[in-house]
């Protein structure tokens, strides 16, 4: 039996300004929701200014229910700040960031 339905894809998940702990219940809920239809997870960076240990578990935990549910899950555009504590955490392996797709820094 076939179906017209489409599969399920959103838009990315956009995070911008702070990730930190005064915007985590926020951002948590948008994450729950996302998970919560079963739609793929890809989250955009971009624009995030600062990123403290909130905002890193909140990705964690992002990947662990991709992961546990059965969803696609990708970050995309990491703006330099996020990009900075990736880096100095080694975390590009972790969220599947491979270091060519990591911005040049200079020395």
């Amino acid at each position: 039996m076939t179906t017209d339905q489409p599969t399920p894809s959103a838009d990315p998940l956009v995070f911008d300004g702070e990730m930190t702990i005064y915007s985590a219940t926020a951002n948590f809920q948008r994450l729950r929701e996302r998970i919560g239809k079963r739609l793929p997870i890809q989250i955009d960076l971009s624009a995030v200014t600062e990123i403290d240990s909130s905002g890193l578990q909140l990705l964690l935990y992002a990947r662990a229910e991709a992961d546990d549910n059965g969803l696609d899950f990708s970050l995309a555009g990491l703006s330099e700040s996020v990009t900075d504590v990736f880096n100095l955490l080694y975390l590009n392996r972790t969220f599947g960031i491979s270091s060519a797709t990591q911005p040049e820094t200079s020395a």
